[in-house]
């Protein structure tokens, strides 16, 4: 699946181009098809959590729970930084 915004390639995430970042994201459940390439996603430096989920396309009612470099975070418009690793974890339904 191509994911606007996602390089491949084994980077560790960084700063790149000016104004731009990397970060390490992966996607769980439903939503694993949408992990980047790579595992990285190159953000404006400015981003926060919910322009993660935005350029996943995965709508924050279907967010569980989101970690950043593995803690919980609950809070969608917590700023990033260029090196973040971002964990998202879908709803689960069922019975």
């Amino acid at each position: 699946m191509d994911v606007p915004g996602c390089t491949g390639g084994n980077v560790r995430a960084r700063s790149s181009t000016k104004g731009t970042m990397q970060i390490t994201v992966k996607a769980m459940g439903m939503y694993r098809d949408r992990t980047p390439e790579g595992g990285v996603l190159d953000l404006p430096e400015d981003s926060r959590l919910e322009d993660v989920l935005r350029a996943l396309d995965i709508p924050a009612e279907h967010l569980q729970v989101a970690s950043v470099n593995n803690t919980i975070e609950r809070d969608l418009a917590r700023a990033l930084a260029a090196g973040d690793e971002v964990t998202i974890l879908p709803t689960v339904t069922g019975g």
